[in-house]
């Protein structure tokens, strides 16, 4: 079945209008008082600059699992492997928010989470720490081993 063109041009330039929403807003705002360049440096620009850094982070971690991953279970004579195929999907099926709890706590339990001093290293809680890409890349890496499984 095939949509007319006007269609097809329609939705595409309504999805890039709602995904380049929130970028066209920033924008917005550092024009408000004029082209001020201490306008552009505002908060909302560090904000997508932490942003885009854990997705980037952690994409680069969930292909660094996903991939071999699906190479293992797909490719190989692995032993058990449509039963790896399966046991690797289930960090879909535990909610972001419980692998959020369960590495906090994991951390608190290893002593990581104390009060921070001058000298201290720094959070793993921070945008573009190492512990925010793992937990992540270590939930959602099961979209990348599927994604290349099928392919």
């Amino acid at each position: 079945m095939s949509f007319p063109r006007w269609l097809t041009v329609w939705a595409w330039s309504l999805f890039g209008l709602i995904a380049l929403a929130p970028v066209l807003r920033l924008t917005t705002l550092g024009w408000a008082d004029g082209f001020a360049l201490s306008n552009w440096t505002a908060i909302p620009w560090r904000l997508l600059g932490a942003s885009v850094l854990i997705a980037g982070g952690s994409s680069a971690l969930a292909l660094l699992f996903g991939v071999p991953c699906a190479w293992l279970c797909a490719r190989t004579d692995l032993w058990a492997g449509k039963a790896w195929s399966v046991a690797c999907l289930i960090p879909l099926l535990i909610p972001p928010y419980l692998h959020a709890l369960a590495w906090k706590k994991a951390w608190a339990d290893a002593g990581l989470l104390g009060k921070r001093v001058r000298g201290d290293p720094p959070s793993p809680w921070t945008p573009g720490s190492a512990s925010g890409d793992c937990r992540l890349g270590c939930a959602y890496f099961p979209l990348v081993m599927l994604s290349c499984s099928a392919g």
